[in-house]
């Protein structure tokens, strides 16, 4: 058996009796609660469908299975009352349920967190949506703007953008059935506003995706004042109104590492290929980077082994490469390819 499959399966081996105890708890416990979440469910959604995602959740996710039990059932029944899907187990983007450290109780606790897809997703549920969109404006595109009596708004993107291109705005546009329309607009200055309060600023994926992160921002600005529905409104506006630093959505962070008070929760994972098109669709991705396809195989590997912190990762790959590597992020395709070899190799013979 290689060295690297030796260390995950002791590690696995030393945490197995109360983690298996744990994760028990966590099932029992949502069985006997289930009827009250049932009974909170919109009708367009299965209950047998969601326990199963509620499930697969708990089984993926082992840092909430270090949270207070409250505060993981107090994130089902949220995500069950608003009729959205947990991105923890299907990963669309709608809701997360995240692990953070509150300093102030000495535990962890789990948070409910909306994300900008599920936002829409409410905005299409009032019924008063015929379609939305959002787009970035770019150096050399034609674009202008007016708020007031007569709003408008025109964007001719240029025929042939160089590759080197500043990003100058963001924009989000909902028609209404009624006839009626919320536009909303940011600069590049307010964007950075934005990304100057995140705790990953210069990494992730405002330095790799900073377009699909701008759009995000104006499309989370722009929602409070997108229509919902009267009961959904309130629980809704909490998480538009807080600022949220962001959560890598990567590996789940140690707990020094996480946010420790509940006015900094942490925000939701990136999950920001595609945004919109009209009539409430997505708009299909770009074709994935090769490159990040390969770090996001990697780190999937490494969860399914049960190393659960970006830290601990990339010391096992400091030991396969032969010199230190400080974050998985900046890991050029060559030493990914090294590293996902060895993760094979290691799976194959711990089998």
């Amino acid at each position: 058996m290689g060295q690297l499959a030796r260390s995950i399966q002791n590690r696995q081996l030393q945490a197995m009796p109360n983690d298996q105890e744990r994760k028990q708890q966590f099932m029992t416990a949502l069985e006997k609660d289930w009827p009250r979440i049932v009974a909170s469910m919109p009708k367009h959604m299965t209950p047998d469908r969601i326990f199963q995602m509620y499930q697969s959740t708990l089984s993926r996710e082992p840092k909430l299975r270090e949270c207070t039990l409250n505060s993981v059932l107090s994130c089902f029944m949220k995500c069950a009352q608003l009729g959205l899907e947990l991105s923890n187990a299907d990963g669309l983007g709608k809701a997360y349920i995240i692990p953070f450290f509150n300093n102030k109780n000495n535990e962890m606790e789990a948070t409910f967190l909306i994300g900008y897809r599920g936002m829409l997703q409410l905005a299409r549920n009032s019924g008063e949506i015929k379609s939305m969109q959002a787009k970035a404006v770019y150096d050399g595109d034609e674009f202008h703007y007016q708020f007031g009596l007569h709003e408008d708004l025109v964007h001719i993107p240029a025929e042939k953008r160089p590759r080197n291109a500043k990003l100058t705005h963001v924009y989000f546009i909902a028609l209404f059935k009624d006839g009626g329309h919320q536009l909303d607009v940011m600069t590049r200055d307010e964007v950075d506003a934005v990304r100057s309060r995140s705790k990953s600023k210069n990494n992730g994926p405002w330095v790799t995706d900073y377009e699909a992160m701008a759009i995000k921002s104006v499309i989370r600005r722009a929602f409070k004042m997108l229509p919902n529905s009267a009961d959904v409104k309130e629980e809704v506006q909490q998480h538009v109104d807080a600022y949220t630093p962001d959560y890598s959505g990567i590996l789940p962070s140690s707990p020094e590492g996480l946010p420790d008070s509940d006015a900094d929760a942490p925000e939701e994972p990136s999950d920001i290929d595609g945004v919109l098109a009209d009539g409430g669709t997505e708009q299909p991705a770009e074709e994935p980077d090769p490159v990040e396809v390969k770090r996001r195989d990697v780190i999937r590997r490494f969860q399914q082994l049960g190393v659960t912190s970006d830290a601990e990762a990339c010391g096992t790959i400091s030991k396969v490469l032969g010199r230190e590597v400080k974050e998985t992020g900046g890991l050029p395709e060559a030493d990914l390819d090294v590293v996902l070899a060895q993760l094979k190799a290691s799976v194959r013979e711990g089998e």
